[in-house]
This record gives structure tokens, sequence and C-alpha cells, in this order.
């Protein structure tokens, strides 16, 4: 009796500390995701030349473009912004969007990826498209069909010649 009497707060105070150091990597994994961000412009990128650490990803991305092969967008009509919440790049996009009817003028889907795993999945293999690898990703990122685009003032500069159109 008198070892049950430990026994059972022993476990109880284990499984705490179990739930609590699984929230804490939790936690942790989500915050570095969100906390990537890009400033650049790209069509292709090489998994060799993209730091995530980097805080200034322009200085390690390959920005000349290369169209994919009709194949792969031959049933693409569609541009897809996908976006992350409480990302300060993405709402300078969203900012952009808003005050210059951006969605009533083009094909425009915006398509939110930190809270939506089936969005995230897609940005995954869009990207995977362009040759950005998995651990590489960072938002806002714009899918125009043929091309990755990275980065705010890259995708505000290609919506502006969108709509110009």
């Amino acid at each position: 009796m008198n070892k049950n009497r430990i026994l059972i707060p022993a476990i109880l105070l284990v499984v705490v500390f179990l739930f609590a150091f699984f929230s804490i990597l939790e936690k942790n994994a989500s915050e570095k995701f969100k906390s990537v961000y890009s400033v650049a412009s790209v069509s292709q990128i090489s998994s060799d030349t993209v730091n995530t650490e980097n805080k200034n990803l322009s200085q390690n991305v390959t920005s000349t473009r290369q169209d994919l092969p009709k194949s792969a967008t031959s049933t693409i009509t569609e541009e897809i912004l996908f976006y992350g919440d409480g990302c300060p790049h993405c709402a300078n996009v969203e900012n952009f969007i808003n005050s210059n009817g951006v969605l009533g003028k083009t094909s425009l889907i915006e398509k939110e990826v930190y809270n939506n795993k089936d969005n995230f999945n897609e940005f995954s293999e869009k990207a995977k498209l362009c040759g950005i690898d998995s651990n590489s990703l960072v938002v806002p990122f714009l899918w125009d069909g043929s091309q990755c685009i990275l980065g705010d003032t890259p995708i505000i500069d290609y919506l502006k010649n969108q709509i110009a159109k």
C-alpha cells in the first residue's frame, strides 16, 4: 500500500513532464516555421543555394527564370498566393491586394499555410516544382502556373504588372 502512494504520484509527475516537453517542442517547431521569410524572387532554387537561417535570403537565391515544361502547367490557369497568418511580409502583400482591388482583376487565390495542412501540402508541391527544398519553404509565395515568386516586393511588382494588363 505504501508503494502505491509513491508510485502513482511518480507516474503522474512523469506524464506531466512528458506533456510539457512535447508541448514546448511543438511550439518551438511552429515558431521556427513562422519566422522564416523570403526577400527574393525566384523561379528556380537549388536546395544547396538556400540557407534558411540567413535573414537575407536574396544573397543565396538563384534569380534566373526557368519555365516549367508545358505538361506541368497546361491545366493550371489560376495564380495562388500562399501566406501565413502573422507574417509581416504577407501582410504587405495583403494590403496591396486590398487597396488595389487585385482579387477582382486577376484569378488570384489566397491560401493560408500555417494553420491549414492541405494548403501547406499544396504549397510544398508547388515549391517542389520550382526545385525548392521542403526545408527552405518561405512565405509569401506566389505560384503563377509556371514560376514561383518569393517575397513581398517581387510579388507586389508581379501583381502590379498583372493588373496593368
